[in-house]
């Protein structure tokens, strides 16, 4: 085919040389995994890996803690800067919910999803710019427009997650709930936002948002120019209900 060949740049950054040695085997099978994709798509993509901060390379001496815990993308010109909290307004649409996400596991043996012939393995994709799925967009709308699509998902607060609503302390639930409990940068705004989502997962039924038969994706559009989102309401969903 006439098509250009597609040059992508990799950053990579997460993980660091924790006390269980859990990083190192995850770092290492992303960076296969990446070697693998640029070997498969040669003809097509070319990929450089600008910056790479795992295990060791994102440890700090001192404090034995990771130097770097996100990275932000400057969309206009591809320019990437360290990243040590991200602004609420930045967090994108549902935030709660698509934390839940997190803490769907431990129900996924009660989950009806597959029932209705969705793959379970699957539920937890989110899918970037699928406008085409959307009936009530405007003829001024492109391919370009940002839309995000959320795939339903079954959730509960059972048993293996509603105990930890009773562990008043912090320090006791951090160590329950993190994977680097001890290298947490706000451990009071960590265990608020843990609180949060699973008092939502008990508030909330998944029905409620991907309707009765939980076969209703939810689709959110950017405003233009802004970080504030819309619900795409689809001609289908209304049906479903």
């Amino acid at each position: 085919n006439n098509l250009p060949m597609v040059h992508m740049e990799l950053h990579v950054v997460g993980g660091f040389d924790d006390p269980k040695q859990k990083s190192r085997p995850l770092s290492a099978w992303l960076l296969n995994l990446l070697a693998a994709l640029a070997d498969r798509h040669r003809n097509a993509i070319t990929f450089s890996l600008v910056n790479c901060l795992i295990s060791s390379s994102n440890t700090e001496c001192s404090s034995k803690g990771p130097l770097v815990r996100g990275l932000a993308i400057n969309t206009h010109n591809g320019t990437v800067l360290r990243v040590r909290k991200v602004a609420e307004l930045l967090m994108g649409p549902q935030h709660t919910m698509r934390q839940a996400r997190l803490w769907a596991a431990p129900s996924a043996r009660k989950n009806p999803i597959a029932r209705h012939g969705q793959d379970p393995t699957q539920v937890l994709a989110v899918t970037h710019d699928e406008m085409n799925h959307a009936s009530t967009q405007r003829s001024s709308e492109t391919a370009t427009t940002s839309v995000l699509k959320f795939i339903p998902f079954w959730y509960c607060l059972d048993s293996d997650l509603d105990w930890l609503l009773d562990v008043e302390s912090d320090e006791q639930l951090i160590q329950h709930t993190s994977t680097s409990p001890y290298h947490e940068e706000n451990v009071t705004e960590f265990c608020r936002g843990v609180r949060r989502t699973l008092m939502w997962m008990g508030m909330t039924r998944p029905v409620e948002i991907f309707g009765p038969r939980l076969s209703q994706p939810l689709y959110f559009q950017r405003v233009a120019n802004s970080n504030r989102w819309r619900l795409v309401v689809r001609e289908s969903a209304v049906a479903d209900k």
